[in-house]
């Protein structure tokens, strides 16, 4: 068993917050398969984004602001398609000019204020889905304050449409908040520190969603605005996060099972003392609690690709990976010749005690 890394009381404490601090991790999902190549098709070179120059415009209504900016620009596609980029990078700007306004208005500033996109993250993911980010560094003229901040879109170039995250990664579960912290940690060492974690609720839980996104060949690139995932020094923060890393929300769906596991059990007058390991898997979500009854444990959480399951501590950045054994359908746990599965009888005794059966209800 993995050394323990986040703890928990495993019992009835579990009443208490998340009581049995961490659950399975999951292998690694796939990129989301695409579907055929709309508009773009018609085009004879496969679409791509490119950024313009920078160029700079001063307003003086309804007051003195200055703004930078550079924009994407799609090409090898339709006009309508390369007129949507536009629009939507264009209504990125507006809103950020708009919140600049509101700010401004809030704390009666008189300085001039200015708006600099300083980083546009940009691909077209499968010659399908042309993904924008927009960095913006925004002064609303308030005693030199200034806020980083990240805007975007993701357009379906076949329909028009744009695109939500969870076509590509469930931003909600529990196992892509482990991984996108895990890529926080290793990716902004400088900035990030193991305070930042993926349980909700947690004073320094990672945001609902991420301020912004784009997704590539090599993942999805998510973006928080300055403050919420680091000091404010280090302005507006991303991370990519590998395709096999998380799955979609349509791949974290279907039928839960679980498997708890127990070892050197003995009944000790009403209660159990003894390991205890519990397997959850919905779909690509894999979820395990190792520890020992009425005492620590830790979670895992991740997907999976066939028997192979990326996991993450949700508690510190930590990865923990491993295999599983059984069929892809009917997924189990090799733990050594003094595990076992939990009776019935045993089951019953543990959910009368509030010991966990269920590690992604208790990991989430």
């Amino acid at each position: 068993m993995a050394a323990r890394m986040s703890t928990a009381t495993l019992g009835a404490v579990l009443a208490v917050g998340i009581a049995l601090s961490g659950a399975i991790a999951a292998p690694a999902a796939a990129a989301p398969a695409p579907t055929a190549a709309g508009p773009v098709a018609a085009a004879k070179t496969a679409p791509s984004l490119t950024v313009t120059k920078k160029t700079t415009s001063t307003t003086t209504k309804p007051f003195p602001l200055t703004t930078t900016s550079r924009m994407p620009v799609l090409k090898g596609a339709t006009a309508k398609n390369r007129a949507l980029v536009t629009k939507n990078a264009k209504a990125l700007l507006a809103a950020e000019r708009s919140m600049v306004a509101s700010w401004r208005e809030s704390c009666g500033g008189s300085a001039p204020s200015s708006i600099t996109v300083t980083n546009v993250s940009k691909a077209v993911y499968k010659k399908r889905y042309a993904s924008v980010t927009m960095v913006f560094d925004s002064d609303a003229g308030c005693d030199g304050v200034t806020q980083q901040s990240a805007r975007s879109f993701t357009l379906d170039l076949k329909t028009g449409k744009k695109v939500k995250l969870s076509k590509f990664m469930a931003p909600k579960a529990a196992a892509t908040r482990a991984a996108i912290v895990t890529a926080l940690h290793e990716q902004n060492p400088k900035c990030v520190d193991d305070q930042l974690t993926a349980y909700a609720g947690d004073p320094r839980s990672l945001p609902a969603t991420p301020a912004g996104w784009t997704v590539s060949s090599k993942g999805v690139r998510v973006w928080f605005n300055r403050y919420e995932v680091a000091p404010g020094a280090c302005g507006a923060v991303s991370a990519l996060v590998p395709w096999r890393d998380v799955a979609s929300s349509a791949q974290l769906k279907g039928k839960r099972t679980s498997r708890v596991y127990v070892s050197d059990l003995k009944k000790v007058g009403s209660i159990y003392t003894g390991s205890i390991t519990v397997l959850s898997v919905q779909g690509k979500h894999v979820a395990r609690l190792d520890g020992w009854l009425y005492s620590e444990a830790y979670c895992t959480l991740g997907v999976r690709t066939g028997k192979k399951v990326r996991g993450f501590l949700p508690g510190g950045g930590i990865r923990h990976n491993f295999t599983l054994a059984g069929t892809t359908k009917k997924p189990t746990l090799k733990l050594g010749k003094s595990w076992r599965l939990a009776t019935s009888k045993e089951l019953a005794a543990f959910k009368k005690g509030g010991v966990p059966v269920d590690a992604i209800k208790a990991c989430a």
